[in-house]
Order: structure tokens, then sequence, then C-alpha cells
């Protein structure tokens, strides 16, 4: 087991919308940067930046 250090870095928007009473739906949108290319401990190439959307609920 190879234990890397590394950073997250993100960015993101939600929105919440009211649907009825105290129910809301929302949506986030994100960008998140992870430099895992940064450690040579690595063996498998991955993607160091990505995009999300989440849709959550609150009730």
């Amino acid at each position: 087991m190879v234990t890397i250090n590394n950073v997250h870095l993100g960015l993101g928007f939600a929105s919440l919308f009211q649907m009825k009473n105290k129910k809301y739906i929302g949506i986030e949108l994100g960008y998140h940067y992870a430099p895992y290319d940064a450690s040579s401990k690595v063996l498998t190439p991955i993607q160091s930046n990505y995009g999300s959307v989440e849709v959550f609920f609150r009730f």
C-alpha cells in the first residue's frame, strides 16, 4: 500500500428551488482539480481536472 499526499481544489455553483411546502430540489455544477500526476508513486495516469453535476433533494 502506498500513501500519496495530494491537494484537491474545487469550485462550484449550487442553486436550490422550492417545490412544495418545505421540500426543495437543487443542482450543483463543479470543477475539480487534483494533480495526481505530481507524485511519482502513481503507476497509472489519472486525469487531474474534471467537472461534476449533482442533483440533490432537501425535505
